[in-house]
């Protein structure tokens, strides 16, 4: 027997340029400047993106989360965010969307693309 899970999971991580809710319908958002990538052209480097989380629950309740962003190099924190996620649905799983504004500055390099 399947046993549902405890906590939401993440169904969907969009970083992007920004975040805009409809002024017209419940659950539609538009997304503009979707990253596949980034790049920099110096370091250190000021970005100031938006991160798009879509959320699923089959429980009902409010659960906390955070994003944190990692210099891999040092192993410090460049951008700590927490959020709250509330489900008030009954119906077998919930989607929940959350955007939060990640204006960081990446001090150097992370990673090489081939």
């Amino acid at each position: 027997m399947a046993v549902a899970s405890l906590t939401p999971r993440v169904r969907t991580i969009v970083i992007c340029d920004d975040v805009f809710v409809s002024p017209t319908e419940d659950g539609v958002f538009t997304l503009e400047g979707v990253r596949q990538h980034l790049e920099a052209v110096s370091f250190p480097w000021r970005a100031s993106l938006n991160l798009f989380l879509l959320l699923s629950s089959p429980r009902k309740g409010a659960y906390a989360g955070k994003i944190l962003v990692v210099d891999e190099q040092s192993d410090k924190a460049i951008r700590y965010v927490k959020f709250l996620a509330t489900f008030r649905s009954g119906i077998v799983s919930f989607l929940k969307p959350a955007s939060t504004a990640l204006r960081s500055i990446f001090p150097r390099v992370t990673g090489a693309r081939p």
